[in-house]
This record gives C-alpha cells, structure tokens and sequence, in this order.
C-alpha cells in the first residue's frame, strides 16, 4: 500500500465529515497488510479506541463471514446490518469509525456500504408527523441488547459539542428495539414507529458506496448513519473481508479544525 499523503487525504476527509458526516474514498489502497496503514491514518486524527482484547498496536477489528455467526457480531451475519452509528449503547462512545476492505465480497453487488448524513435525515425527520424531534432531544430512550445487561437511557437527538447549530442523531433498530424489551418487557408501538421512520428517512436520503477491495469509509458517530448490505457466507471462496478502527476522541475543536489542532479532553 501505498505511504498515506497526510495533508490532501485528511482534508478530504475531514471536509466530507464536516459537510455530511462521512467520507469515502474508493482506492485508499489495495491487498492486505492487516490494517496497519488504516491506524496510521486514525492515528492522525487522534486517539484511537483500544477495546479489551485489542492488540495496542495494531487496535482493529477483523470481520470474519459467516452463516452462523453470534447477535453479538453483526457485521459477520449475511443479511444487512441495517442503519447505524456504531457504539450507539455507549454514552462516551468513538467519534469515528473507519472501514477499510482488505478483500471484497466475492459475488459482484454484495457486501457494499449504505451512508447517508444524519443532517438530512434529521431534515427529512422533521416535516414527518409521526416523529417529534423535540420529544426526542429531551426524553432519553433505552439502548441495550437483551444479552448486554442493563440499557443505556440516551439522547436520539443532542447538539454536537463545540459544533454550534448542528445536531447528532444515536440510531440503531436492534438497540433500540432490545433496549426497548430490557427494560419494559415489550417493544412500545411509538419505539417500532421511531425505528421504521428514521429508517425510511435514511433510505431516502441515504447512497450506496462500492465496498470493493481497497475501499475506505469513514463515518462521524453521530452525524452519519451507514449500513453494510447483503454478503456472502457460503461457498468455499474466500468472503469479503473488512478492518476496522475506531477513533475515540479527535484532535482540536471541530470537525473543520484539521487534525493539527490540541487534543480535546
């Protein structure tokens, strides 16, 4: 792979974050060096996420595609994710996710990426009646999974810090809908309506990104929703393969501040 060209590739980066809350870059490199240059390049933003179990130097997540994978791995089920921002469980949760395909899905269509900003989604949410963006920003829902203990009560909707005017929305079905059943025993009819809107104003809004080998996404947590569509499992060839990183806090204040910037605390 080639050496990152740090300046042109962060301001990319961070211009598209800062627009709508994701980035792609189609050939950020190709073949398979473990996710090394993917750090590099988290590494430049700030401080990158290391998980228990993760190796420090080298903190990724390697997807691995299978039929029978657990709930708790839902990027290695065949069927779609459906739409996302990652940690969404966590009150301090990573800032950015990075996506970077070491080898793509072997079935030509398979196994790309879905995004789409949370900006518009939040535009489109807003002339819907069956959804109250104020209700929303100040009555936390649970967020949970029925094997996760107990749920988070979260914000969908809260201003973006140190971000004046612009607003994040925490979005998974599946937390939601778990969180929902955790912590009342059923899934209310107004959190199944939330799920199918929010849903339907990403698919509208929302694009459909090549996950060939080489490919890279970036998505801010909290301003960009993403989906991984329909891959393979079965077959005997090798499955689509995606390395992850996370970065859990950025450098300076501000998505439009570049990555030179202090260290928020």
């Amino acid at each position: 792979m080639t050496a990152i060209s740090a300046t042109p590739l962060l301001s990319r980066i961070l211009t598209s974050l800062s627009l709508r809350g994701y980035h792609y870059e189609p050939s950020f490199g190709p073949g398979d060096d473990g996710g090394a240059e993917l750090v590099r390049l988290a590494r430049a933003f700030g401080e990158v996420f290391v998980a228990g179990g993760m190796d420090p130097d080298l903190p990724v997540l390697v997807t691995e595609p299978t039929a029978d994978a657990p709930p708790w791995k839902p990027f290695d089920h065949p069927e779609r994710i459906g739409w996302h921002n990652d940690f969404s469980t966590l009150a301090d949760r990573p800032v950015l996710s990075l996506a970077w395909i070491a080898r793509g899905d072997p079935t030509p269509g398979l196994g790309d990426w879905r995004a789409a900003s949370c900006a518009d989604v939040l535009d489109v949410l807003s002339r819907d009646s069956r959804v109250s963006l104020e209700r929303l920003r100040r009555e936390p829902l649970p967020f949970g999974y029925t094997d996760g203990g107990e749920p988070s009560l979260l914000p969908v909707v809260r201003s973006t810090p140190g971000e004046a005017g612009r607003e994040e929305l925490r979005f998974y079905g599946r937390a939601l809908r778990e969180g929902a059943l955790a912590c009342f025993g059923s899934i209310p009819a107004e959190t199944e309506r939330l799920v199918m809107t929010v849903e339907q104003a990403a698919d509208a809004v929302g694009e459909t990104l090549a996950a060939s080998t080489g490919a890279l996404l970036v998505c801010h947590n909290g301003l960009s929703l993403h989906d991984r569509t329909e891959q393979t499992t079965e077959g005997g060839r090798p499955f689509r393969k995606s390395v992850l990183c996370f970065v859990e806090r950025l450098r300076g204040r501000g998505l439009s501040s570049g990555p030179d910037g202090e260290q928020e605390g």
